[in-house]
């Protein structure tokens, strides 16, 4: 379930109404790594089985989907094996702030590869058809979407409370399904942190677009990758922060 409806009071031109409003559910989900309670985040409880294994694989615990042994979900308890071995501390994560971890040492001198001719995308186009498919959004107004393009068609939209969720999602529908990323453009609702360039560099994603704007570092470490990178890309306007892209 993604919605709830719930009876509230609406204030129009000093009025009130009672209305039923859609609003999206946010839960608690508990990850036991190796049966260890490992991370505790909050989410929208749909697609977490890509949720993990995006998850685990943009935090770098591991490398192919077949690296997880196991996998079981019991309400909003996930359990996961692999084989590696990480500390017993308990991570707490918010919905949307944070939910990665990596650092700044992880940029290791420039990147040989080329920026994509963003020339060649109808980036308008492409961010108006993504609104479009964000339902859940439109429903609540208070939720995030991720999806990958290659232009044309745009490939597993996921929705969540947190940006770095749906990214994550959408990294783990691209590395089950053995998606090719080569040329693909990220395309996200939400601020563009250098978190979510980290996880487009993990997944080896040529370009990120959003509604909203980058933040200083995702801006560095776009470029030290060589990802493009777009932002306020809405109406029939987007501004380009990767400048050297041009």
């Amino acid at each position: 379930m993604d919605v709830v409806e719930k009876e509230i009071l609406k204030i129009k031109n000093g009025k009130k109404e009672k209305i039923f409003d859609s609003i999206v559910v946010e839960k608690q989900i508990n990850i036991y790594l190796n049966n260890n309670l490992t991370f505790r985040l909050m989410c929208l409880p749909t697609d977490l089985e890509f949720f993990l294994y995006g998850f685990f694989f943009s935090n770098r615990y591991i490398d192919e989907p077949d690296e997880i042994k196991n996998l079981k979900i019991i309400n909003n308890n996930c359990f996961v094996e692999i084989d590696k071995k990480i500390t017993n501390k308990i991570f707490t994560l918010g919905s949307s702030c944070f939910s990665s971890f990596f650092s700044i040492d992880d940029i290791v001198g420039t990147s040989t590869n080329r920026y994509i001719e963003i020339q060649k995308y109808d980036i308008i186009k492409i961010m108006n058809k993504f609104q479009k498919m964000s339902k859940i959004y439109k429903q609540t107004g208070a939720i995030h979407s991720a999806a990958v393009t290659d232009g044309e068609n745009i490939h597993f939209l996921s929705e969540d409370i947190g940006r770095h969720n749906a990214v994550d999602k959408v990294v783990g529908k691209i590395i089950l399904n053995r998606y090719d990323t080569e040329n693909r453009i990220l395309l996200t609702s939400g601020r563009i942190s250098s978190e979510i360039v980290f996880k487009a560099k993990r997944a080896n994603i040529a370009a990120i677009v959003s509604f909203s704007a980058p933040t200083s570092l995702a801006i560095e470490v776009a470029e030290k990758f060589k990802i493009l990178l777009i932002g306020f890309a809405r109406g029939k306007r987007y501004n380009v922060y990767t400048t050297d892209a041009y």
